[in-house]
């Protein structure tokens, strides 16, 4: 009889919707990091969605 190994369905499961494993680079001044950051905090999201959704929502505007 085999001892451990492989099992069919076993180990974690792979994220295949919306993964974010694209990573995008941008430069601020100091200035604005800490205005990006404040208005994050008062909408109680991270600074990557902040940007996130004001880049989209800004595009979708401009339809």
């Amino acid at each position: 009889m085999p001892k451990g190994g492989y099992r069919e369905g076993a180990g974690r499961k792979k994220i295949t919707e919306n993964r974010l494993d694209i990573k995008l680079y941008m430069r601020v001044s100091e200035e604005e990091q800490l205005l990006i950051k404040e208005k994050a905090n008062q909408n109680n999201i991270s600074v990557a969605e902040y940007i996130r959704q004001a880049v989209l929502d800004k595009m979708n505007d401009a339809k």
